[in-house]
């Protein structure tokens, strides 16, 4: 017959083996809520880097690919954007890199002698530089003798820290986290067909801007749209967030636009978390256009 010693030393080694399980599985939870928590709130900032050599002058050059046509280009903090001559946007013309439909306008502009030159924008579809690559960047086209390549802040801007490695004849760039607007997912919603070429151009402007990091965009192409959605749709432009975080991308969103000759009158920024029936949804803000 089994003692009541027996019996309380399984007891034990149950309770000791269960108590053992317990806290395995949840230090493997704690684990991994950690990892996620990581994951959302600590993204840590990238790190780009390009080769670079050094000209008779001492100038730093990199290379850029311009829709993959590669080319030196001067690294100049100075300049406002990429900028060429004429020579070398017929050198893409001629190469099938760019065509005529991706000039966006023409301007005049003083140069440093006082006279006036002819600057034509283009759209640039793909820039690269290095292992860093950006969509619908605006390049200028400089219509003088013997003008420079330079690459300039349009690239740079959305970086905190620069560092050049001599050894490594390499330049790395560090994001500026705190500068930039990072979404998942970014959705347009015109209110009727009428207002696609207004996506378009609203697309370009944000999709250019280097301050803004977004993963997936969509449209919305299902007319017409119902009009119980349309209710709440007062102004010209609402964008609206669905995750309380997700107000300061909002907000950044509005102040790009406000820069691409929209007004405040135009803008709404609405929260749209308490309304919501299907709970948080983050990393998600779609701009409505009326």
């Amino acid at each position: 017959m089994e003692s009541a010693l027996d019996k309380s030393t399984k007891l034990n080694f149950k309770c000791c083996k269960y108590h053992y399980l317990y806290c395995m599985l949840r230090s493997n939870f704690i684990a991994l809520l950690l990892l996620s928590c990581g994951s959302v709130f600590c993204q840590s900032p990238k790190t780009y880097s390009v080769p670079f050599i050094k000209n008779k002058s001492g100038v730093l050059e990199v290379d850029l690919k311009i829709n993959g046509y590669s080319k030196r280009f001067i690294y100049d903090t100075g300049a406002s954007a990429i900028s060429f001559g004429q020579s070398f946007f017929d050198e893409l013309l001629n190469n099938g890199f760019i065509s005529n439909s991706d000039i966006k306008y023409k301007t005049k502009t003083s140069l440093a002698d006082g006279s006036l030159a002819t600057v034509t924008a283009v759209n640039i579809k793909k820039l690269q530089l290095g292992d860093f690559e950006l969509t619908n960047v605006e390049a200028l086209v400089m219509d003088v003798p013997n003008a420079p390549m330079l690459a300039g802040q349009t690239v740079f801007e959305r970086f905190g820290t620069v560092t050049l490695d001599n050894n490594k004849k390499k330049l790395f760039f560090t994001e500026n986290l705190n500068q930039l607007c990072i979404l998942q997912r970014l959705k347009y919603v015109p209110c009727t067909d009428q207002q696609m070429t207004e996506v378009d151009q609203i697309k370009h402007a944000i999709g250019a801007d280097a301050h803004f990091n977004i993963g997936k965009v969509d449209v919305e192409t299902n007319f017409p749209i119902p009009d119980k959605a349309l209710k709440g749709i007062a102004k010209k432009i609402t964008i609206r967030y669905f995750d309380g975080n997700d107000k300061t991308a909002g907000q950044q969103l509005r102040s790009k636009l406000l820069n691409s000759g929209y007004t405040d009158q135009d803008i709404f920024v609405e929260d749209m978390a308490p309304r919501y029936a299907m709970g948080i949804l983050s990393s998600y803000i779609e701009i409505w256009i009326k």
